[in-house]
């Protein structure tokens, strides 16, 4: 049997290793895509940690979605989608992990963003191999990448994360690991997030509900 004083510091550890745990991770962004406004110009979506709305111009409108949180999502109708913008300009990140909810289309191009920070990190569906694809970009145009299985038409939940010079990809049970090719080295710069298209290309055609972005 443990002593009093032995079980007591057993606790106090355990609670030390939790919060400082727990205060390495910063939440940059939370967007719960179910509440959305939508005004006869755009359709906003409320950062809960306080930032910038992410703003739609066009391209998506709020749809009822008994599979999703809140019982809604938008949902994306392609070629018409301009990027989703917030205008809170995210430093560069040297780690970062993201979580997203989403369905992707059985239509529309055959690689679509669903999310892109900076010229560094893109998670992106491949309509070609119906799978999620999350990459890392770094100078000379050379990049790594993580893809896992994901159907169209259902709901699917992904976690990407970037940290130590290793990508993890997260989908469902599967599990995909991949490190930076030694001699990487990133250069992130300060950015806007955009989500559902990149500035100029790769539409995303399918419902996102819930997206968040943190530093893990």
């Amino acid at each position: 049997m443990k002593s009093p004083c032995l079980l007591a510091f057993a606790i106090c550890l355990s609670a030390a290793f939790a919060a400082s745990s727990q205060a390495k991770e910063e939440i940059l962004h939370s967007f719960n895509f179910a509440k959305a406004t939508v005004a006869p110009t755009y359709v906003a979506v409320n950062d809960s940690e306080g930032g910038a709305n992410l703003l739609f111009l066009s391209g998506c409108k709020l749809s009822p979605d008994a599979e999703a949180p809140g019982g809604n999502a938008l949902v994306f109708d392609g070629a018409a989608t301009e990027p989703g913008i917030s205008q809170r300009v995210i430093p560069g990140l040297e780690t970062v992990q993201f979580k997203l909810r989403f369905k992707p289309s059985e239509t529309g191009a055959p690689l679509q963003t669903l999310v892109a920070l900076n010229a560094t990190y893109e998670l992106r569906y491949n309509r070609d191999k119906s799978a999620l694809e999350f990459i890392i970009l770094y100078p000379e145009k050379k990049y790594t990448y993580l893809r896992a299985d994901v159907p169209a038409g259902i709901w699917s939940q992904a976690q990407a994360t970037y940290k130590d010079r290793k990508l993890t990809l997260i989908v469902g049970l599967a599990r995909k690991e991949i490190m930076l090719p030694e001699g990487a080295v990133l250069a992130p710069v300060p950015t806007t997030l955009r989500v559902a298209r990149t500035a100029t290309e790769r539409p995303f055609t399918g419902s996102i509900s819930e997206l968040s972005i943190s530093t893990p």
